[in-house]
């Protein structure tokens, strides 16, 4: 799965998150989160970490393929 890098960013800044922080309060590790905001795929299960963490839902969060 790909979360959109924007829409990801928004979510941290809307929350005053640093990756690092965000990391350690989504119990992922930072290069996992870092990998990320570039970017990169990550499994179905660390997308929901994220999702939930953020207070959002998942689908809002990912990447439009249109």
């Amino acid at each position: 799965m790909r979360i959109d890098r924007y829409k990801f960013v928004v979510e941290l800044m809307k929350r005053d998150l640093t990756i690092k922080d965000f990391a350690k309060l989504a119990n992922i590790s930072k290069s996992t989160a870092t990998n990320i905001k570039s970017g990169k795929a990550c499994s179905s299960l660390v997308a929901n970490v994220i999702a939930q963490t953020l207070g959002v839902e998942l689908k809002d969060l990912l990447e439009n393929n249109d």
